[in-house]
């Protein structure tokens, strides 16, 4: 009886990485972590003033409507 010999992708294709001593590894992403891409996500939790202990301010960035004090925070 014959088997057909079947044509299948390249698993370099679909996020595997060939090991330089043979073999697979999985290449899970290429993509930054979301936390340090995507900062301005970032928000407060300051209600009225932030007397210094804004997130947003000191990661230098200005509070967004995402704030609970929807972008009224000054330094």
């Amino acid at each position: 009886m014959m088997t057909p010999a079947l044509e299948l992708p390249s698993p370099s294709q679909w996020g595997w990485r060939k090991k330089p001593g043979g073999g697979w590894s999985i290449n899970w992403t290429t993509l930054p972590e979301a936390s340090k891409a995507c900062r301005e996500l970032l928000r407060c939790g300051c209600k009225n003033a932030c007397k210094g202990r804004c997130k947003c301010q000191k990661a230098a960035l200005q509070c967004t409507g995402l704030c609970q004090c929807s972008g009224q925070c000054s330094a």
